[in-house]
Order: C-alpha cells, then structure tokens, then sequence
C-alpha cells in the first residue's frame, strides 16, 4: 500500500521561505518552467501579501529516504511562481506598481518602490510583509507517482497543456523525452519557441514515430497511452529506438537551417521526420525541400486563380495539413512530397 502524509508547515512565514530558498528545489521533473508571470502578475502578489488577501495554498514535497538530494529539504509540487515571485521582489529584481496602495495606512506613499525602497522609507511595511504567513502544506510520500500526480491534480485550475501533464505521468518515457527535447535539432534548428513545453510535445510524436515500424497517430490520446503504457519499462528498454531516433535527428540537422521556415509548425517536422526516417532520399537537400514548397505556392495561386495547370495531389496535401496529427495524413503527405522529390522538377 502506498503511504503519505500531508502536514501544514509550523513557520511560512515570508521571512521563514527566504531563509530556507536554497533548500527548496524549484525544478523537479514534473514541474513547469518557472518565469512564466508578468510583471502585473507579480506585482498584483505583492500588492495581495501587503495587503492581507487570501493566498492559495502551497504545496512542498519533503524529500526523504530514497528522494533525499543534497542541499535540498524540498522540491515545489504547486506555488512556483508565487515562491519566486517573493524571492524576487525581496532581491530587487522588480518594484510594486505605480498604482499600489496601502490599505491599512494610506499615508505609506510606496507606489513604485522597490524592496530597498521601503527599507529605508518604510520599514514598517516590510516587517508586515517579512511576518505574512503563507500556508505551505508539506507531503511525504514514498512514492514519486503520487507526488506526479497531485501536481497534475492542482494545476487542473489553471489548466496544464497536454505534453505538461504527460511530463508529470512517470516512468522512463518522460525523461527520454525530456532529453530528445534538448537535441541541437530542437533547440536550434525548428523555427517555434519551446514555450510550455512544446519541444518536449514534439520530442514525443518523433520518438512514437521512431517506436513502431509503420506511421502512426500523434495525437494526444495516443502520445498519453504510450506514456503511461510503457512507465513500468526501464530506461534502458527503448535505448535502440532512442540512438535511432537520436541519429535521424542528427540527419535532419545537416539539412535544415537554424530558425528554419520549413519548420515553422510541429505538423511539418512530424512529416520530415518520418521522411528521413522511415523513407531516406540519397541527395537530399534542403533547397529540394524549399523547391516544393515554393512549387506548392504556384499551385495555390493558381488554384485561386482557376487555373486548369492545377496539381490536385498538392491541393490535397494542404488540406491534409489540417489534420497534421492524423496517421493518414502524414503519410499521404509523405508520400507527396517523396513523388515530388524523385521527379526531375524537384533539382529545377
């Protein structure tokens, strides 16, 4: 049987969380990336803590036993962003906004001012903020996927994308795709940024690619499936199908541009992928890729125009592209842009 317990911090107080910061590890596997509030979010925290508004609670996971990490007493399970907010606002790094009023003593003039400001003009105001307490409830559980999946419980409220939530599922698969998303191919070469985990969603539906011998959907039921499917496997059951898919990366690497136009959608690195994967071309290059999106353009236009000199298989191709996670319509499209690649138009 599982076991855990969940137990209300004694001291959170704000002054307490900045004294134990560098024991609370912000980054764990299933966490979000941190960074992601506004500067009018962060200022409307303050503006809350300052003046005596409800804060939600937080939620520490205790790390003990076979979860112990040097240096570190917790790792943040919900509450990132308003724990770094707090560290922040005490280092400076941002002021409270022009229009901040303090309720409870308006003749505290601190619109605009930063931590060290109110230090010096108002040192009150900050011992009332250094004694708000927060609550922070503490859970141990010597289970890793409980804590994975409270995470993903908490954040329904401000809903978690789906390659979020499949980073929290745990097993092997997460952390593979946690490092596929890290490949040079991903990082410089896509033309999309890896905001809310988009890299690691696309990392997925390559490494799917990769795992079975024929196209496959890349939908989020089935990305979600072959995720908790497979959580039980250890890391080293999918090595093969990682160094393949590593080594086809590679490939397309030395074929696409950083920040490449081509691959300003996941649909279209998707396609490539199964190209280079499962349908390698010898000669291949990146103007033959260029050449064919170029000759799709003509097309449409001349589409739009009634033209009669109309290629239908292309036409076609851009409507496929509206189903850009459904199996047939990568492969259709692969088989497209393979016709097209073969034929002597393509080196025009």
């Amino acid at each position: 049987m599982k076991s855990f317990h969940i137990h209300e911090m004694p001291d959170s107080s704000v002054l307490a969380l900045n004294d134990i910061r560098e024991s609370v590890e912000l980054s764990p596997d299933y966490q979000r990336p941190g960074g992601v509030w506004s500067l009018k979010n962060k200022q409307l925290f303050i503006d809350s803590l300052l003046n005596g508004y409800d804060i939600p609670k937080l939620y520490f996971h205790y790390l003990t036993g076979v979860h112990a990490r040097a240096g570190k007493d917790y790792a943040i399970i919900d509450g990132r962003q308003r724990l770094e907010t707090i560290w922040e606002f005490i280092d400076g790094s941002f002021a409270l906004s022009t229009d901040f009023k303090f309720y409870e003593n308006e003749e505290y003039n601190a619109a605009g001012m930063t931590f060290s400001d109110i230090e010096k003009e108002y040192p009150r105001l900050l011992i009332k903020l250094h004694a708000r307490s927060l609550s922070v409830m503490v859970v141990t559980a010597d289970d890793l996927d409980f804590i994975e999946d409270m995470f993903s419980r908490l954040n329904e409220a401000v809903p978690l994308n789906a390659a979020e939530k499949r980073n929290a599922f745990g097993g092997a698969l997460p952390n593979i795709i946690r490092n596929l998303a890290g490949h040079r191919f991903l990082t410089d070469k896509v033309a999309f940024p890896p905001t809310r985990y988009r890299h690691y969603d696309v990392a997925a539906k390559l490494l799917i690619e990769e795992y079975y011998p024929t196209v496959v959907d890349t939908k989020k039921a089935r990305l979600d499936d072959f995720v908790k499917s497979n959580r039980l496997r250890p890391e080293s059951a999918f090595s093969q199908v990682v160094e393949r898919t590593k080594a086809t990366l590679e490939d397309m690497t030395a074929v696409f541009a950083n920040n490449d136009p081509l691959l300003k959608s996941s649909g279209m690195v998707v396609v490539y992928y199964v190209l280079f994967s499962k349908h390698p071309q010898t000669n291949l290059t990146r103007q033959k890729l260029l050449n064919f999106e170029r000759a799709r353009e003509a097309n449409r236009d001349a589409f739009a125009s009634e033209d009669t000199s109309i290629n239908f298989d292309w036409i076609e191709y851009d409507e496929l592209a509206r189903s850009s996670n459904d199996a047939a319509s990568i492969r259709s499209r692969v088989d497209t842009l393979i016709t097209y690649l073969s034929s002597e138009e393509s080196i025009a």
